[in-house]
């Protein structure tokens, strides 16, 4: 096993790597490094010395040459590895200046490299040739030397080489009128000569010695080495010891992760003594130091890394425990055989119904596994053999399903599946089996409760209907049926059932006097062929309340625009929905004893109910703007055509007098015409109070007004002397009306013109305590049972009439408006138009006398 030293020699290691790291890599020795040619513009100071004392022909001074690694000129003395056979240096020579009178030039050399010492490592040096001298002062800096060497023995203690370069005398130079002196490029004098002149004293008067020092390390080295192949089948590589360097050392092998980490598993220890000759030659050594593991089997079918360690020796071979990590490697597992394996999911049915076998195919690994096709057959006992086939890929599954086919007979058959999974690497059999089981089916039973609704205090039957729903070859059923109904007496009916057949039951006649929602509860139980079955069903019994609305003296409008500011309206459809009754070939319920006018569609509201034989043409008033008239289902009424506008009666707001507070007590204002804004979104303004005779009040709201605070707003006295006690009532509003529930009688006028597509609305029956409209219907059912009178008028976008006394089951064909019957009732009274009026701009008539008759076509 790796010792504890793994963490140090790995510290001892990159040291050594710095030095010789670059020497080994893949399955044998890399080659030297190559050291580029070092940039133009690098010169050492000491040139430049040269070149600037640079004299005339006869006593120019001596210029040298620099040899250098990339990024290093003039290094002198260059550290290499021991072992090292070749490295390449960068000769650059740069060419003599001289100034003779007025002439000077560039010129160029051939240069040589002279032998070494000590005279055993053998060095060999190539010549080459510079030719210096380009435009503007460029120097053009020497081609790479390759120096190589090869030692006798293996150096012992580390060793200085120099090198030295050749004297060579300089005996020309360029003529070219483009090249100029670098000494002094803005000289005139300095200009490349015309004529040939041989600068013989111009030389190199030394030669520049060089400096290879070959670094052996000391003892107690962490060893070397590396991996070349490794693979599902084998690990190959080398490592040796420089301590002992014919000795043949072990490499420890790990998985999972790196050796003393979190998951490492250590595989085992194998020898490197397989001979290596390309290591051998390329390091200058002997022995044997190759490793070829075959690669265990937990390891041969999973992809996976191993991390290899040299286990170090010292110089007698031992080991020192300086060991060293050598690399890891990743590689894919090798293909092992699939496993193919097969389920029938188990089938249960009844008797006549249909059944698909079916048969889950699964390739179960393990890794790396290759796919395989699978053939085979799929049967049922007593059935014809399904082929099946697929390919499946490792780790996936396939549902084949065979033919479907109907059973009849109660049994246990038995389902098989046989198959053969061919793959890359094998052939295998294999097969499953499972069971199919038919049985008879129980019967089911099932029912329904019809939808029922009457109004309120009407009678009706509940009608239930019990069904036998089979399935095929399922016994007739006897039924037992508990019908409850809330408020109702329990009924109990039975009966029996053929396969397939169905009853209804005839159930009691209840009365339901109250309006509401009854819940109906049906249970039922069937017995038969040893089975017990059962069913239960909900429904409901609807008793509704209709509440109409009656109109005295009035006409009827829907559809009309209010104008605006630029003297335009948008009329709407404008429908009139109500509710009315035709009993026994009268009408009764909604409807107004004058005219009635719509844009859209008038359903459930008649009209001249004043005359007697409106009882029987409840149309014959009622103008609408369609053609559609259907008595049966309450629409009456066709083709008004075009309607008018409203009055812009917000216009005259701007003339009012301003209120701030948010409550409005109309017996306090005097005569006059008041203006208030809602201050607090959601929060309406509130609106209470009788006003005394003779007072003439209009009050603008800019936002929702609701009406509260008593059972009558409006007016004190219903009882006047003379014209000018006649009180008059406004309450316009650029936004909705509200009424409160509590209310019960109303006089004036109400207007809501809408200022957007959610206002312009008047609501009958609002929470006077929230000032907000009831939430759900049985709020509405619970709050709004007050009728409500409107002496007067409403004008708005749209009107909700919400009350709920009364019911048109209750209603008469000719009743007066005090009837308590109807919901909500408007009487338009002489006073209405007779008295002053408070809005600006309406002035009152003067009449000598006013008769109400029929309204006539």
């Amino acid at each position: 096993m790796i010792l504890n030293k793994h963490r140090t020699s790995l510290f001892i290691l990159s040291v050594v790597f710095a030095v010789f790291g670059a020497l080994f890599v893949g399955k044998s020795v890399q080659a030297a490094p190559v050291v580029n040619k070092i940039l133009p513009g690098i010169m050492p100071a000491y040139i430049e010395n040269y070149l600037l004392s640079c004299g005339g022909t006869n006593n120019a001074s001596a210029q040298i040459g620099w040899l250098s690694l990339q990024g290093q000129p003039t290094q002198t003395v260059i550290d290499v590895p021991n072992g090292t056979s070749n490295i390449q240096l960068q000769y650059n020579v740069v060419g003599i200046v001289c100034r003779a009178s007025s002439m000077g030039g560039l010129v160029s050399t051939t240069n040589g490299i002279i032998a070494s010492v000590p005279s055993s490592l053998g060095i060999a040096g190539l010549t080459a040739t510079y030719n210096y001298g380009k435009t503007n002062g460029d120097y053009s800096l020497g081609t790479p030397i390759v120096f190589t060497y090869t030692p006798a023995a293996p150096f012992t203690t580390s060793t200085d080489v120099s090198i030295g370069m050749t004297e060579k005398r300089i005996n020309s130079y360029s003529i070219s009128t483009r090249y100029r002196c670098v000494t002094n490029p803005g000289d005139v004098n300095f200009r490349t000569p015309i004529s040939n002149t041989d600068f013989g004293a111009c030389r190199s008067t030394g030669a520049p010695v060089f400096t290879i020092r070959v670094n052996v390390p000391p003892g107690g080295n962490a060893p070397l080495g590396t991996i070349d192949v490794a693979n599902c089948d084998t690990w190959s590589g080398w490592a040796f010891d420089q301590d002992s360097i014919n000795t043949s050392i072990k490499v420890h092998v790990y998985t999972g992760a790196s050796a003393g980490q979190p998951g490492s598993v250590f595989v085992g220890e194998f020898s490197a003594d397989q001979l290596r000759g390309d290591v051998n030659t390329k390091l200058g050594i002997g022995g044997n130091h190759g490793f070829n593991i075959s690669v265990p089997a937990p390891y041969h079918s999973v992809n996976t890394t191993i991390w290899v360690y040299a286990i170090g020796v010292d110089s007698s071979g031992n080991q020192d425990g300086i060991n060293a990590f050598i690399g890891s490697r990743s590689y894919t597992g090798c293909k092992p055989p699939p496993v193919v394996a097969c389920s029938i999911a188990p089938i249960a049915i009844l008797a006549g119904s249909s059944a698909s076998p079916s048969v889950t195919i699964k390739h179960n690994g393990p890794a790396l596994a290759p796919a395989a096709n699978v053939a085979g057959a799929l049967t049922v006992q007593g059935q014809p053999s399904d082929s099946i086939g697929a390919s499946l890929a490792n780790g996936a599954s396939v549902t084949k399903t065979g033919t479907s086919r109907t059973y009849v007979t109660a049994g246990t058959y038995t389902i098989t599946g046989s198959f053969v999974a061919t793959s890359s690497v094998s052939t295998t059999n294999f097969s499953c089996a499972s069971t199919l089981t038919v049985t008879l089916p129980p019967p089911v039973i099932s029912c329904v409760v019809g939808i029922t609704s009457i109004e309120e205090g009407g009678s009706t039957a509940v009608p239930v209907t019990v069904r036998h729903d089979g399935p095929a070859y399922a016994p007739g059923v006897n039924y037992a049926a508990k019908i409850a109904i809330v408020s109702q007496p329990i009924q109990n009916l039975s009966g029996s059932l053929a396969n397939g057949s169905s009853v209804t039951l005839a159930t009691a006649t209840n009365t339901y006097p109250l309006q509401g929602v009854y819940a109906v509860t049906v249970r039922v139980t069937g017995t038969g062929g040893g089975f017990v079955t059962s069913a239960a069903c909900n429904g409901t019994v609807t008793v509704l309340r209709r509440p109409y609305i009656r109109a005295y003296g009035n006409d009827i409008q829907a559809g009309l625009g209010f104008y605006n500011s630029a003297g335009t309206c948008n009329t709407g459809v404008g429908n009139i929905r109500a509710y009315t009754r035709d009993g026994a070939g009268s009408y009764a319920g909604s409807g107004s004893q004058l005219g009635i006018f719509a844009r859209g569609q008038i359903t459930g509201f008649r009209s001249a109910s004043m005359r007697a034989d409106a009882l029987l043409l409840p149309e014959i008033l009622s103008l609408a703007n369609t053609t559609a008239v259907n008595r049966s289902i309450g629409q009456f009424g066709g083709s008004f055509g075009s309607g008018s506008c409203i009055n812009d009666y917000w216009s005259k707001s701007i003339n009012a007098t301003v209120l701030s507070s948010q409550n409005i007590d109309l017996a306090a204002l005097p005569n006059g015409r008041y203006y208030v804004k809602q201050s607090t979104p959601g929060t309406p303004v509130s609106v209470t109070g009788l006003i005394p005779n003779g007072r003439r009040i209009a009050l603008y709201v800019e936002g929702n007004a609701f009406i509260r605070g008593g059972a009558s707003v409006g007016y004190a006295s219903s009882s006047w002397a003379n014209r000018a006690e006649i009180p008059s009532l406004y309450i316009i509003t650029k936004g909705n009306i509200m009424i409160g529930s509590d209310v019960k009688n109303l006089d004036g006028n109400y207007i809501a013109q809408n200022s957007n597509v959610i206002d312009g609305r008047i609501t009958t029956c609002a929470d006077p305590n929230t000032l907000q409209t009831y939430a759900t219907n049985a709020t509405f059912l619970i709050n709004c049972t007050n009728k409500l009178t409107i002496n007067g008028s409403f004008s708005a976008q749209h009107v909700n009439f919400l009350r709920v006394a009364g019911t048109t089951r209750l209603a008469v064909p000719s009743e007066s408006s005090t009837s308590s019957n109807a919901t909500e009732v408007f009487v338009y009274s002489l006073d209405t138009f007779l008295g002053d009026q408070a809005i600006e701009g309406h002035h009152q008539q003067t009449y000598d006398s006013i008769t109400a008759l029929p309204p006539s076509l």
